[in-house]
């Protein structure tokens, strides 16, 4: 019987502690390697810009990429072959990982903000 490797995908909310913050959807996900999964990330209300940030177990906090105003400014970081970033005028942010490897184990972290630091 062959043995199949999981990997966990965590969630972590970032933001004020409000109904009003930061949402992420799901809050955590197992799922098998080679599989499609989407995460979402609703930012708080009038913020302009977002980020998607990743933390391998053992290693520190990376951006992947970072939004102004719905456009993508820095995604030297995301892994583009694989990782789809999209945040459409109006609507939550997604991360999709189309077939997701056992390296993308993570701490996957999304964050708003009302400015942004040049």
């Amino acid at each position: 019987m062959g043995t199949r490797i999981l990997h966990w995908v965590f969630f972590l909310f970032t933001g004020r502690l409000t109904d009003a913050g930061v949402t992420q959807v799901p809050k955590y996900l197992i799922t098998e390697t080679g599989q499609q999964v989407t995460l979402t990330c609703g930012p708080i209300s009038g913020h302009v810009a977002l980020y998607w940030y990743q933390q391998i177990t053992g290693k520190g906090i990376e951006m992947l990429v970072n939004f102004q105003n719905n456009k993508a400014l820095d995604d030297t970081r995301l892994p583009k072959e694989r990782f789809i970033v999209e945040w459409l005028k109006e609507s939550p942010s997604t991360l999709t990982i189309k077939s997701t490897e056992f390296g993308d184990s993570a701490v996957y972290l999304c964050a708003s903000s009302s400015t942004t630091a040049l």
